[in-house]
């Protein structure tokens, strides 16, 4: 029996990837092999004009699959000195070919490939920023799946997630989206070192239940990112004294802080 839905992301991957399509054309042990087509559907691509799959007018389909995909990450692009070479890297890619053989969202499979290419970048601030960008993409696709925590523990809720970049990240990102909303100089990144810092990402729903939520980040201090990285997992709440002494913290003064952040739904408790 025909696998219509396999057939179908096959055919867009040949007309993303001229190379891919050259080598299912041809035959190529390697290319076929990614394909998990059977013979008798893999014949039926094999007969169409090579000419026909590459049918694109002004290549309109192909700038609109690239578009959406980095549509949420238009500061990575800011800081490419050649921003169309990435999104042509992006069409041929390991991450775009494996995302849509898997029906996996392409905007995250662009953050992933953005990571590696930004090391090809002038701007260091490139593969930061792209981090971050894809961070929050991802933070706007899932819930984390987290397990109810025991009596007497916490844990971060599934809307929240935890992400650690170079110190400045977030502070430079702003920046930089202020410099393309209203001109002026680019902004310069300053190398933290291995300074880094934690951001709590907070996904909040709209009304629109076809829009995507909106996915706010701030820096952390240290030691709320220490409660929190530790609140991934079930944390007792006896394990507050512990965070509270190693930064010289009051710990009922934590534990009051934990129950305002259970009452903003940043922490559940069991």
């Amino acid at each position: 029996m025909t696998d219509f839905r396999r057939l179908q992301r096959t055919l867009f991957r040949m007309q993303m990837d001229s190379g891919f399509a050259a080598g299912v054309l041809a035959g190529d042990a390697l290319a076929i092999a990614t394909t998990g087509l059977a013979a008798d559907d893999l014949a039926l691509l094999q007969r169409l004009d090579p000419v026909a799959i590459e049918a694109d007018a002004d290549g309109r389909r192909r700038l609109q699959v690239l578009g959406n995909a980095s549509l949420e990450y238009r500061l990575f692009l800011a800081c490419c000195a050649q921003p169309q070479k990435v999104l042509d890297g992006f069409a041929v890619s390991k991450e775009l070919h494996l995302a849509l053989r898997q029906d996996l969202p392409l905007p995250l499979a662009f953050g992933r490939y953005a990571a590696g290419a930004a090391l090809d970048e002038a701007d260091p601030a490139a593969a930061p920023v792209a981090r971050l960008e894809a961070g929050l993409a991802e933070a706007r696709r899932r819930r984390w799946q987290r397990p109810p925590p025991p009596p007497q523990h916490v844990i971060l809720a599934p809307h929240v997630s935890l992400l650690s970049l170079p110190e400045g990240t977030l502070d430079h990102a702003s920046a930089l989206h202020l410099q393309m909303s209203e001109g002026g100089a680019r902004p310069h990144w300053n190398d933290p070192g291995k300074m880094r810092e934690n951001l709590l990402v907070e996904v909040k729903a709209k009304d629109n239940p076809y829009a995507l939520p909106s996915a706010q980040p701030e820096v952390l201090s240290a030691p709320v990112a220490d409660l929190l990285v530790a609140a991934e997992q079930p944390l007792p709440c006896a394990g507050f004294a512990d965070i509270a002494r190693r930064h010289g913290a009051d710990p009922a003064s934590l534990a009051d802080f934990v129950n305002s952040l259970v009452a903003d739904e940043i922490l559940v408790r069991g």
